[in-house]
């Protein structure tokens, strides 16, 4: 529930003398002035006794008559507001509030309700907050503020103010139902508090499982590259022992070849001295044949009968 805010020391109504003092003023020609100041009296007697459409027009004059007037430009707007002419009030408390005065906090306040009641939440805490700067000690200005920021969903917010409120208004009448809003709001913090803690604690299980499943796949990945470390290793090992085994292959063949070349050449050797060997021998024998020969032929006259030989001999 919103609570309005009027300014002090409110005129009720003319009595004789002050009628009298009226009639003076009108002969000497402040007509004017006292058109005014009746025309606001007027309008603030009406606007007391709840009739606001009688008393807008009086009102709207008074202001017109003396700008200075803030109690008419408050009440102008306080009757807009019970007429539902929510657009009207909120003009006439902005023109009025740069120039507000001591009754600035009075004037913000109300353009905070007249924001709340066109359900423009965040420009009525705007209000509200001025209104409190200007008079912290303003009671219904907390409390609206705290119906305020429930509508914009500041819970925290709101439990701050209503404890504010209660604690400059001890006695307020609405202490029962606001308690039981506080106690509702603290209830909801602490479901709230359950989901954050839930939340926490299953984010804090997400990221263990997460954390787990990482290290689960660098392990594995650590695994793999050792495996391809021991398959590259072995396939190295592999690699070194063929490369051996060929270098092996390699020297063995060498070393056949280098046998076979030696073989061959003493064997070509051996063959050439035998060769050599039966050569000289037959030269041996042709020269030993050849000496007995002339020895034959020395001691013949050359008419003696040869004897020819027809034996085989065999060389060794």
């Amino acid at each position: 529930m919103l609570k309005v805010m009027f300014c002090k020391n409110r005129v009720t109504g003319l009595t004789a003398p002050v009628k009298c003092f009226c009639a003076v003023l009108l002969v000497l020609g402040y007509g004017e002035a006292l058109f005014a100041q009746s025309a606001f009296i007027k309008g603030e007697a009406l606007f007391l006794r709840d009739k606001p459409e009688e008393a807008l027009p009086y009102l709207q004059t008074a202001a017109a008559e003396e700008p200075g007037n803030l109690q008419a430009f408050l009440y102008w707007g306080l009757a807009c507001l019970q007429l539902r002419r929510v657009d009207e009030a909120i003009s006439v408390y902005l023109q009025v509030f740069p120039r507000g005065g001591a009754e600035q906090y009075r004037i913000a306040y109300n353009l905070g309700n007249a924001y709340f009641t066109k359900e423009a939440y965040s420009q009525a805490l705007d209000y509200y907050v001025k209104a409190i700067e200007a008079n912290p000690r303003l009671a219904p200005a907390y409390l609206n503020r705290a119906n305020t920021k429930i509508r914009l969903g500041d819970l925290r917010g709101a439990l701050a103010d209503y404890t504010q409120y209660l604690a400059l208004e001890p006695q307020s009448p609405q202490r029962t139902q606001i308690e039981s809003l506080v106690a509702l709001i603290n209830g909801e913090f602490a479901v709230e508090e359950n989901r954050r803690l839930q939340s926490e604690a299953e984010a804090e299980t997400e990221r263990r499982i997460q954390a787990e499943a990482e290290h689960r796949r660098q392990v594995e990945a650590e695994v793999e590259r050792r495996l391809q470390t021991e398959a590259e290793r072995q396939r190295q090992m592999e690699a070194e022992v063929e490369r051996r085994l060929q270098v092996e292959v390699e020297r063995q063949r060498q070393m056949e070849a280098e046998v076979e070349r030696r073989v061959q050449a003493e064997r070509d050797r051996w063959l050439q001295a035998e060769a050599d060997r039966r050569r000289q021998l037959l030269e041996e024998v042709t020269a030993s044949l050849q000496s007995v020969a002339e020895e034959i032929t020395g001691l013949s006259a050359g008419t003696e009968d040869v004897s020819t030989y027809d034996g085989e001999f065999e060389l060794e």
